[in-house]
């Protein structure tokens, strides 16, 4: 991609290989927004992080020493919440961002309903946070509930 790339540009992503029999999540980051974790019984949200850098800025010696691959067992009431920046970057017309600690906050706050309308109330609050001000970036969101038979 280094050499195809336009200068100044990059990709950033995520991969995740979610493993439902052993309970598993292994992933790397290469510039992508952290994943968000939450679990109901201690109600703790933490941001799952790795040493990464984004797709296109270098030629592949820096990127391949940097990049980190972890692996953690998941249990079960933990939620996982995959998103872009245009989340967290979202503004409103005082040029306000949405932010990190909104986010957990909605997250917080809507982390009991079933996945599909947890989804759409984050998108809901986002939206009443932007009101008519115009967007940048793409909104993209994934969430991953830890069920005890399995995930949803």
């Amino acid at each position: 991609m280094y050499r195809t790339i336009e200068r100044n540009s990059f990709v950033s992503m995520l991969y995740a290989v979610l493993d439902g029999e052993a309970g598993t999540l292994r992933f790397a980051r290469a510039g992508q927004c952290p994943i968000l974790m939450t679990a109901e019984m201690h109600g703790r949200e933490q941001f799952l992080t790795t040493k990464g850098m984004a797709l296109g800025l270098e030629g592949g010696d820096t990127f391949n020493s940097v990049l980190e691959e972890v692996e953690l067992k998941l249990r079960p009431g933990e939620l996982l919440v995959f998103y872009t920046d245009g989340f967290t970057e979202a503004m409103n017309p005082r040029q306000e961002e949405f932010g990190e600690k909104r986010l957990v906050d909605s997250v917080r706050t809507h982390r009991a309903q079933p996945v599909a309308v947890f989804i759409q109330s984050i998108v809901d609050d986002v939206r009443a946070f932007a009101g008519n001000a115009s967007q940048h970036d793409d909104m993209t969101i994934v969430a991953v509930k830890v069920m005890a038979g399995g995930v949803a």
